[in-house]
């Protein structure tokens, strides 16, 4: 019956009759942290029926996409429901604890603030005052103050105090629900800060009731660790970018494993190497459950790849995951370079869409640490003494070259659309079992995902190249680290341009003076010259650093 209802889907909405198995995941319990009383779940106007389980263990069961059974001649599927997701929105360690941080969700503009209690508060940002954004406001004895009129809102966006009306009016005017500012449910889990994409009045006892889409192996409230106590060792750090195109297409991307050694040849790929190409899909395995475990998770494709894990790395199998709205991991157990001797190697990557053309990219990447032993000695020092900024500017260069091309596919994607009528079905030419997932993540945008976040989006912002890659804009404004890294660099490139000068000039003025009194030159003026090369060396190296931070051009043609 599963197989039936799959054709008759493939054949309702592509002409098609194939499609690997795929999603929903295995639910855990509610997340700690956001409490409510549950809602009871709506009926629903028509019958959803859940196909059978095609793999099964004790913690998961894998399943093929949800099917509608027919009704009223034709085949219908409830949209997804985009508000009612957690999204994560920042890594805790990166958010501003002493400033309020502007950030959008869905399209809604939000600040997030740190309450007095240690939790964090996401209200509207917009002053139901005069509609003032709250984000360019202060945090003053447990509140957000609106610079634009005083008024002040404590965590669960209540009005606390209106400057311009007192005693019995104040009371009044602040209990009023008009004074109050839409808030949204917040948690924290495995290091991230989410936030629920409703601020309805239903949102936190909706929010109670679901999990966030959290990774089975590690534990919620520590991400250097397992559940069971074992430690994870992050490869890098988290990093975070935003990118100016889609949810959708960044999605598509990150259902793509054949780019990697192409569009990241140089960095994790190698384009040279024989099996660059060789990735072939296949259906999961039993034994694959650990990797494809997402809490609370309903829609997604669950595949097991074998490909070439990276640049001087060997074939392996590793099991590709992609829950909506998040996350995407690639999790591959006992990785063969590391002699078998870690569990698993993880990439875990969620996209957040912010805007209909702009989303949030949350990246990190773990090995279950089998301890000293058993992991490289110079793998672990490196880890250790490769700075936070560094690894940002590696992940950087990586998201450059996925950048240009995405937005590329975005904007002749629609213009063909806009101009023909024609669909990516129509366009796009997929015959390898490495695109199997791409295919199979569309047909669920298509039908059950509603297009996407947005809806179908009709039209592409035109951007300059510079902006399609800009790290400052994209990264660095909203990285504590990489900011004051560049803050230092710039200072560190003034300088050394102000010593080397100077000391250039003593250099040229001792030798002068030497020269005129007839006297022989001393060891001075060549200390001198050469503490001048070093600061002009610093200043050099300084502002490369600066312009790796801000704005790097990309070129794949130029890249050996």
């Amino acid at each position: 019956m599963v197989d039936a209802n799959l054709r008759q889907l493939n054949r309702t909405h592509y002409g098609s009759s194939t499609i690997p198995v795929a999603a929903p995941f295995a639910r855990r319990k509610a997340p700690q942290g956001v409490t409510a009383t549950a809602v009871p779940r709506k009926s629903r106007s028509h019958k959803l029926r859940l196909s059978a389980a095609v793999l099964e263990s004790p913690s998961i069961a894998i399943q093929a996409p949800s099917v509608l059974t027919e009704e009223k001649g034709k085949e219908e599927m409830e949209t997804f429901n985009w508000t009612q997701q957690w999204y994560p929105l920042y890594f805790e360690e990166d958010l501003d604890t002493q400033h309020p941080n502007a950030v959008q969700l869905l399209g809604k503009d939000i600040v997030i603030w740190k309450a007095p209690d240690g939790s964090w508060s996401a209200l509207e940002d917009m002053c139901p005052h005069r509609l003032a954004p709250l984000s360019g406001g202060r945090m003053e004895e447990g509140t957000l103050h609106c610079s634009y009129h005083g008024w002040r809102f404590d965590a669960s966006g209540r009005c606390t105090h209106i400057p311009q009306v007192s005693g019995k009016a104040a009371a009044t005017a602040c209990a009023s629900q008009r004074s109050c500012v839409a808030s949204f449910p917040t948690q924290v889990a495995q290091g991230m800060l989410w936030v629920w994409g409703d601020s309805s009045a239903a949102a936190h006892i909706h929010a109670a009731a679901k999990p966030a889409p959290t990774v089975a192996w590690m534990d919620s409230k520590d991400r250097l660790r397992r559940p069971d106590g074992g430690k994870l060792l992050p490869l890098g750090d988290c990093f975070m970018r935003d990118v100016p195109y889609s949810w959708a297409t960044m999605v598509d991307n990150l259902c793509d494993p054949a780019h990697i050694h192409y569009a990241h040849h140089g960095l994790f790929g190698d384009r040279s190497d024989p099996n660059a190409g060789n990735v072939m899909v296949r259906a999961p395995q039993p034994e694959d459950a650990l990797g494809a475990n997402i809490a609370g998770a309903t829609d997604g494709l669950v595949y097991r790849v074998q490909m070439l894990m990276g640049a001087n790395r060997p074939l392996a199998d590793t099991v590709l995951t992609v829950a909506f709205p998040g996350p995407f991991t690639l999790f591959t157990p006992k990785p063969k370079d590391l002699g078998g001797k870690a569990d698993f190697e993880s990439v875990m990557i969620y996209a957040t869409p912010l805007t209909s053309n702009k989303t949030r990219v949350l990246v990190t990447n773990y090995l279950a640490d089998p301890g000293f032993g058993h992991v490289p000695l110079l793998m672990r020092l490196g880890l250790a003494a490769t700075p936070k900024w560094l690894s940002h500017m590696t992940l950087n260069a990586v998201m450059d070259g996925d950048g240009v091309l995405l937005y590329g596919q975005e904007c002749a994607e629609k213009a063909i659309e806009a101009e023909r009528g024609a669909r990516w079905n129509q366009t796009f030419h997929m015959p390898a079992s490495a695109d199997k997932p791409v295919l199979n993540y569309r047909k669920w945008l298509d039908t059950r995902g509603g297009f996407g976040p947005f809806g179908p989006i009709p039209k592409v912002p035109t951007l300059p190249r510079a902006e399609l890659v800009n790290r400052k804009s994209q990264h660095t404004d909203n990285c504590p680290t990489c900011t004051a890294t560049l803050r230092n660099v710039r200072a560190l490139r003034i300088a050394g341009l102000f010593v080397s000068a100077v000391a250039a000039a003593a250099a040229l003025g001792s030798a002068l003076l030497a020269s005129a009194a007839a006297v022989r030159i001393g060891l001075a003026p060549l200390w001198l010259v050469g503490l001048s090369a070093v600061s002009a060396a610093a200043a050099y190296v300084s502002n490369e650093l600066a312009k790796r931070l801000v704005y790097h051009p990309w070129d794949h043609s130029l890249r050996a």
